[in-house]
């Protein structure tokens, strides 16, 4: 009798253990990518620091290298007929370039639950999403960057952002566009820096 209640209580204490490990405060360890749906890539990193954790968050958005070039005008020209305007060829480059994050750094407490990360200090809390193994944090969804192609996923929708600015910036410019007084604009090649995730990983 002694040894079936010991086993029923071995039992009972590896189902336990089963049931609490799907929520282990590791699961919020390491470092993770989120996009805001437009023109943002966000990483936020957690650390485990003692009985808290450390959270950064950095902003990353592509910015022209060297601005938005513009067609020259021939408005007055074109009256005074001296000028007309000409075929244009603009390559643009984007830098990757990191932004101030509203959470530089923090620290964090895990709940009772071991499902949410406080944060404190007005900035939200960080949500395990255990069904897909992901962070919400202040509406933005977090998959954990376990591989370069997590990342890559989300360049690969920023710069389909930039490339369908790029077009409603130049649209007024091309050869069917509004502007007739301006050069006439075609998209040249567009290329994509991200060597600022290389410095700073």
């Amino acid at each position: 009798m002694k040894n079936i209640l010991k086993l029923s209580l071995l039992m009972i204490a590896l189902v336990a253990l089963v049931i609490t490990s799907g929520c282990s405060k590791n699961n919020f360890e390491g470092t993770w990518i989120g996009y805001d749906g437009d023109k943002t890539m966000y990483r936020l990193t957690v650390q485990e620091n003692g009985d808290s954790y450390l959270v950064t968050e950095d902003a990353y958005t592509y910015e022209p290298e060297k601005g938005y070039p513009m067609p020259t005008s021939y408005f007055l020209s074109i009256i005074l007929n001296e000028a007309k305007p000409k075929d244009v060829t603009f390559d643009i480059n984007f830098v990757l370039t990191k932004q101030k994050s509203d959470l530089s750094s923090a620290t964090a407490q895990l709940n009772k639950d071991k499902d949410q990360l406080i944060v404190g200090k007005g900035l939200g809390n960080i949500y395990f999403i255990e069904k897909d193994n992901s962070l919400l944090f202040n509406g933005i969804r977090f998959k954990k960057e376990t591989s370069q192609d997590v990342t890559d996923t989300i360049l690969k929708q920023l710069q389909f952002a930039m490339n369908q600015e790029l077009k409603i910036e130049y649209h007024q410019y091309g050869k069917r566009g509004l502007s007739k007084s301006t050069d006439h604009v075609t998209l040249g090649k567009i290329t994509f820096d991200d060597s600022a995730l290389t410095t700073t990983k």
